[in-house]
């Protein structure tokens, strides 16, 4: 993207879009760190009776989304549900949920060669 001049450490940290994520999370997440409108995808939940669909609205190929979810957003602990590649698209699935309130979160990840 054109970064240079700087060790690789402090380019890491830099925000050259100036949209508040280092460049090293917005190379995990597939983003351009030049861009101010590249942007995180958005995580969509939507409830009906004991269903829940959980989407992701852009995926990237070359990367995988983690979903977790947690049953007290005050705790630091969260459960992996499942984990599966980008598909360059939209990334949805659905559950049949028991508990009261749940909530999710999307960790993407580079996959290890």
């Amino acid at each position: 993207y054109g970064l240079t001049n700087d060790t690789f450490e402090a380019e890491a940290l830099q925000d050259h879009s100036g949209n508040e994520l280092p460049a090293w999370k917005e190379y995990i997440a597939d983003l351009d760190p030049t861009d101010p409108d590249s942007e995180l995808p958005r995580l969509h939940v939507e409830l009906e009776g004991d269903l829940v669909e959980v989407a992701v609205d852009m995926t990237s190929t070359g990367r995988l989304y983690e979903l977790l979810y947690t049953l007290d957003l005050s705790s630091p602990s969260w459960t992996s549900l499942l984990v599966t590649p980008g598909s360059g698209g939209l990334w949805s699935e659905t559950w049949e949920i028991e508990e009261d309130f749940v909530g999710f979160r999307v960790r993407i990840r580079v996959p290890n060669d």
